[in-house]
């Protein structure tokens, strides 16, 4: 099973993307709830997958 430990990699990684995420999701729904909403959800989904599958593959840039 794992431990709190074992997971902190994922809130460390969610936090990281929440800026760029929460400015894509506002743009996208131009509401602030709403955009939240969304990203709760899509960190549930990662906690869920995540310690399973690992994090998605990002492509680089260009």
């Amino acid at each position: 099973m794992t431990g709190p430990l074992d997971m902190a990699w994922i809130d460390t990684a969610l936090a990281a993307a929440r800026p760029q995420a929460m400015g894509a999701l506002l743009r996208y729904f131009r509401d602030l709830d709403t955009a939240e909403e969304a990203f709760q959800e899509a960190s549930l989904r990662a906690l869920t997958a995540w310690p399973r599958n690992g994090p998605p593959a990002i492509p680089p840039p260009g």
